[in-house]
């Protein structure tokens, strides 16, 4: 993706990497498209430019990028974040560590539902425990309504998710 220059422009390149990563995982592209425009500045951070990585991805355990189909166990930054091969990896990476890491289980339930879902993933993703964080989620929501990201869900029926991806517990979306 290069880097955009208004946010309409980065919501034309995100929501198809952002719609791909709902079709594979039910993960609504709304937040996902959301979620990647706060973190990255709008695609304009040093690490998606550098590093291809739009949601702050940071490396973790080295264990992980052995059962990581989308991280390849690079890093940037001086080792703390993902880099990513291409962007589409960094959505799909970051949808699919919604499954892979149980503190997240509680926001599964609003895969239907954008609003409800960030509001369940935010102590998580963004502790209220961090001062810088206190108003993580207020700013996602208000990504998600200012652009009308929402037009970028799709149905449960246009979904195909990906049983290496998604639990089999949790692979029907109603």
């Amino acid at each position: 993706m290069s880097p955009s220059a208004t946010p309409s422009a980065y919501i034309a390149q995100a929501a198809p990497l952002a719609q791909e990563a709902m079709r594979k995982t039910g993960i609504p592209a709304s937040v996902l498209i959301a979620q990647s425009a706060l973190e990255s500045g709008w695609g304009q951070s040093d690490l998606a430019r550098n590093g291809r990585n739009y949601f702050g991805m940071t490396v973790g355990s080295p264990s992980w990028a052995a059962s990581d189909p989308y991280w390849g166990g690079d890093s940037y930054q001086g080792g703390r974040f993902r880099a990513y091969a291409t962007v589409r990896d960094s959505f799909l990476d970051f949808a699919r560590g919604f499954y892979t890491n149980p503190r997240y289980a509680p926001a599964l339930a609003f895969r239907t539902d954008p609003s409800a879902f960030v509001l369940a993933e935010a102590p998580v993703y963004a502790p209220a425990a961090d001062p810088a964080n206190a108003d993580y989620a207020h700013h996602v929501l208000s990504i998600l309504a200012d652009y009308g990201l929402h037009r970028f869900d799709l149905p449960p029926d246009q979904l195909a998710l990906d049983p290496t991806l998604v639990p089999p517990g949790y692979r029907a979306v109603a």
